[in-house]
């Protein structure tokens, strides 16, 4: 299950990313119960409401979802559930 929940996460952050110019996804990857989405991007990172929603929908209950930019700043986007 965990390869699929991170595929998925993968795609919504893809998603999430497509209108930020050069903006792409770096990894995803599970650390415990948070799921961190590493992102390049020219600037700072587009809000996550979108991302947060696309998740909430996709991954189960209690997850704690963390952006990492390559601008170095982190932000917990949320929890999903």
């Amino acid at each position: 299950m965990l390869s699929l929940y991170t595929a998925q996460a993968q795609s919504a952050a893809e998603q999430w990313l497509s209108q930020t110019s050069g903006g792409h996804v770096q990894s995803v990857d599970f650390q415990s119960n948070e799921l961190h989405i590493n992102v390049q991007v020219p600037d700072d990172r587009p809000a996550t409401d979108s991302l947060m929603s696309t998740l909430d929908s996709q991954l189960p209950g209690g997850v704690t979802v963390v952006v990492n930019s390559s601008v170095g700043t982190s932000v917990t986007a949320g929890r999903t559930g």
